[in-house]
């Protein structure tokens, strides 16, 4: 029998790590083997599951998320048509903007509804959202705020702050017409009767949340798609 003939050879340099097994056909040990960055010798969920997905994602004949998107039957938006800016579609596209909302609007406790009772002309709802906590801004913004919300004495104001923002809360005691907390029940509150006007961050949730509440906005955007949403609001 003759011996087997290696007229070919390749030689590397580099460590047989995960990219190399894809060279050679070997199966990837992604959840061992680093290939987005170095894995500690006894890597947790997260480094497995961040190592894996980057290794599917970056193969070569891994498609690309453009070709993925040309060849769906159909396409879901969190987009609402009616409250976007009007645009050219297909239809392939459905618009499932405000999939997410609870439009279950339950009683409100004791604490709320009294506050929502409360201002000769009405209530305004004042919220910077989730993301933008009142802690992470200049202390000067809230202070403002407040200051506005004194030249308007017939109007009481519900104001979401961060519970670790003790400065709004403390300039909030000199306001009469002021009412602070870290969680509101913003579905209820939209759908009130007395409510009569929501500034808001344009956070995409609370503008569907208005829309569908029919509550007038003043935006305040401040990141992501916020400025895009405000955009939207101010050509309805």
């Amino acid at each position: 029998m003759e011996e087997p003939s290696f007229t070919d050879e390749v030689k590397g340099c580099c460590p047989f790590a995960a990219p190399v097994y894809n060279f050679t056909g070997l199966p990837m040990p992604t959840s061992t083997v680093p290939f987005a960055a170095d894995m500690s010798a006894d890597p947790s969920y997260y480094e497995r599951a961040r190592n894996f997905l980057v290794a599917v994602v970056t193969k070569a004949d891994f498609p690309s998320p453009a070709s993925i998107a040309s060849n769906f039957d159909v396409i879901f938006i969190a987009t609402d048509e009616v409250i976007d800016i009007s645009t050219t579609t297909l239809q392939t596209i459905v618009h499932v903007g405000g999939l997410g909302v609870d439009d279950d609007v339950t009683e409100m406790d004791k604490v709320f509804s009294y506050e929502m009772e409360k201002g000769k002309l009405g209530v305004i709802y004042f919220s910077l959202g989730t993301i933008s906590n009142t802690t992470k801004i200049d202390n000067k913004v809230m202070i403002s705020v407040l200051n506005i919300v004194k030249k308007f004495p017939d109007y009481h104001f519900i104001i979401r702050a961060d519970k670790y923002d003790i400065s709004t809360r403390q300039h909030a005691m000199d306001v009469s017409n002021a009412f602070v907390s870290d969680w509101l029940p913003q579905t209820s509150m939209l759908h009130h009767p007395r409510l009569k006007l929501f500034i808001t961050h344009s956070g995409y949730n609370s503008i569907v949340e208005a829309a569908r509440a029919g509550i007038p906005l003043i935006n305040i955007p401040f990141m992501f798609d916020q400025n895009l949403n405000s955009r939207a609001i101010k050509k309805k």
